[in-house]
């Protein structure tokens, strides 16, 4: 199952993993202490596990020895999440639309055959 993203979501995923393929080493820099819509979503995909916080090669440390997070990167699950949620769009599909008409067809044609079988055998003479 797919984690549960909105629209905006899907769509700053999209963004990300296409800058990513763009990108060496897949590394998005960011800026963490700008406010913006887009840092909501980032926190919302770092929830879910999408990505992962990184730090751009050739970072220096800081005072503290800290290194600091100033990339994302995406995670196995945000590579694929477009694959898997398709996949549960599909499935889906078939279990909310197509396997119940199926169902309801043969049930009619089951209940109807006392009308329709003399009609057919006839026919077939």
């Amino acid at each position: 199952m797919t984690p549960k993203l909105t629209k905006a979501d899907r769509k700053v995923l999209k963004k990300l993993l296409k800058e990513s393929k763009q990108r060496p080493g897949g590394y998005i820099p960011i800026n963490r202490h700008a406010e913006s819509e887009q840092k909501y979503y980032l926190n919302h995909l770092w929830k879910e596990k999408l990505i992962w916080d990184a730090t751009l090669p050739g970072t220096p440390e800081t005072i503290n020895g800290i290194t600091p997070y100033n990339a994302v990167l995406p995670s196995p699950d945000g590579l694929h999440y477009f694959e898997k949620y398709h996949e549960y769009k599909h499935e889906q599909f078939l279990n909310g639309i197509v396997w119940p008409v199926i169902v309801a067809t043969i049930t009619s044609l089951i209940a109807n055959t006392p009308n329709w079988l003399p009609w057919l055998l006839k026919l077939l003479k």
